[in-house]
């Protein structure tokens, strides 16, 4: 069963499945990061958020505290 599931599996996922590998290796590295890009992705995440909530609800206090 599990060998028919990997001959049936594309072959672009053994790539993605290297490159994911990859990078989860490079994640154990020590390394410095400029505080700009540190706090960039966070704020930018807020920013989508509150963008979110203005078009689904409106800028009212409940949504916000929510």
């Amino acid at each position: 069963m599990i060998a028919q599931i990997l001959l049936h599996t594309p072959t672009w996922v053994y790539g993605l499945f290297v490159v994911l590998i990859v990078f989860g290796l490079q994640q154990t590295r020590s390394r410095n990061v400029n505080a700009f890009l540190a706090y960039l992705l966070p704020v930018g995440m807020i920013v989508l958020s509150l963008a979110g909530i203005n078009s689904s609800f409106g800028i009212k206090p409940v949504p916000i505290a929510l």
